[in-house]
């Protein structure tokens, strides 16, 4: 089976070639073409992670490969709420009705206000789609730890407040298409 996954390498060192490596393997050992939103990537060992305007991993996660996937499909989604950049501007103003304060500082917070509530959007489908991906222990364990590490607020609310951020997803058409089963009628 070939990847659907087009690897670039930043400096082609052994870190770099093996997170491609990881990356290819995850492709036939998980159904992950309804989480993919680009397929065009690089990996750059000495880059933070980011999604735009190319989606960018860097090596520092090849040691846990349930981080790395969680990883893979958080910058997934940041292309999946983009495509729906109007829905997704409603329902980061709706996050201000259930969550009127959010911290913008990192390690809480994502940089700023808006980027925080945005990410309680994007974190919320990422832990979904790990479940999906690795079943609910292994997806709370790795939401878990990213808690601790990043995003900190962000990730702790999608764990323990995960009902309002789920409607407000639901109400504004922001529910990909491999979680439909999960949608309420």
């Amino acid at each position: 089976m070939t990847s659907p996954l087009k690897v670039r390498l930043q400096n082609d060192s052994g870190p770099e070639r093996y997170t491609a490596c990881l990356l290819h393997r995850f492709t036939e050992q998980y159904d992950l073409a309804p989480w993919i939103y680009t397929h065009t990537l690089f990996v750059d060992e000495n880059s933070h992670p980011h999604s735009h305007p190319v989606l960018t991993l860097n090596a520092s996660k090849n040691d846990d490969e349930a981080m790395l996937l969680s990883l893979f499909i958080h910058e997934q989604l940041h292309w999946f709420e983009e495509k729906h950049a109007e829905r997704r501007d409603r329902a980061i103003v709706e996050t201000k009705s259930v969550f009127p304060c959010v911290p913008a500082h990192r390690p809480e917070g994502a940089g700023s206000e808006t980027s925080t509530r945005l990410h309680l959007l994007v974190c919320y489908l990422e832990l979904q789609a790990m479940t999906q991906l690795l079943g609910v222990a292994d997806s709370l364990k790795v939401i878990g730890d990213l808690s601790r590490h990043h995003y900190c607020w962000v990730y702790r609310t999608v764990l323990d407040n995960p009902q309002p951020i789920r409607r407000i997803l639901l109400d504004n058409g922001l529910w990909p298409e491999a979680l439909h089963q999960l949608a309420e009628p």
